[in-house]
């Protein structure tokens, strides 16, 4: 038996959450219905802010360019085909990491 589907109010309420962090999710904030591919950019970016969302600190559209180099990147691991076990780096997170920096 397959897990429960999730209801589309608890994306749009994920999305909200985590705006302040990823700009490109500002917007999902009107919206009433979403698209699966809209669903699944949402979920990605829970699962990679999943155990850091509190030591993360959003950061201004300035100073994201001026700290360039400190903005927070969360790192996966490739878990299938020719690129198995190597790290890749996410990026479009405008926050910066104050916990073990």
């Amino acid at each position: 038996m397959s897990k429960p589907k999730r209801d589309t109010i608890s994306y749009l309420q994920g999305a909200q959450n985590l705006a302040a962090f990823v700009p490109s999710l500002k917007k999902y904030k009107r919206r009433k219905t979403l698209k699966p591919w809209e669903k699944s950019h949402i979920a990605r970016y829970e699962n990679w802010l999943r155990y850091t969302l509190t030591e993360l600190k959003p950061v201004t559209k300035k100073q994201a360019k001026e700290f360039k180099n400190e903005l927070y990147k969360p790192e996966t691991q490739v878990k299938k085909g020719k690129n198995k076990g190597r790290f890749v780096r996410h990026g479009g997170i405008q926050a910066v990491r104050f916990r073990n920096t």
